[in-house]
């Protein structure tokens, strides 16, 4: 909106959400966004035309967006480490195999958290910003275990 010289408040942009966010979860759909759009007489009195559902606060919404886009934040971090693995280890995904086969212990074939981070940490050591994002993105729960 600033690109165009147009203020709002946190709450007038939760609002101009909301109307296009219809399952509330913190993100527009482009294509449903784009084919309702043109509907809005004048964007700036979405306020007063447009009151939220029911179910769900205008702060809380806010709430939820920020925190939607937080996950995506943290999200798109991962995704980069993981492609800085892919671009180093593409070339050598035998000897990354190797590795981990030398760090599982139970020869399941599957990494759990601790062996995954002893085996990454020998070859490309991990801050624990770095190692936090990779273990909400593959171990999920603790018993969950990466096949190799």
């Amino acid at each position: 909106m600033l690109h165009y010289a147009l203020e709002a408040t946190d709450e007038e942009l939760a609002l101009l959400m909301m109307r296009y966010d219809k399952e509330l979860k913190g993100l527009i759909d482009y294509n449903a966004f784009c084919d309702t759009i043109y509907e809005l007489p004048d964007v700036l009195s979405i306020k007063r035309e447009y009151a939220p559902p029911a179910q769900i606060d205008v702060n809380d919404y806010i709430v939820h967006c920020k925190n939607v886009e937080h996950q995506m934040e943290r999200s798109d971090k991962a995704n980069l480490l993981l492609k800085s693995f892919c671009e180093k280890f593409g070339q050598k995904s035998q000897e990354l195999r190797n590795t981990f086969r030398q760090f599982d212990v139970s020869g399941d074939g599957g990494l759990n958290c601790d062996e995954f981070f002893l085996a990454i940490d020998g070859i490309h050591p991990l801050n624990a910003e770095e190692k936090t994002l990779l273990s909400e993105k593959f171990f999920p729960n603790p018993e969950a275990t990466l096949d190799y």
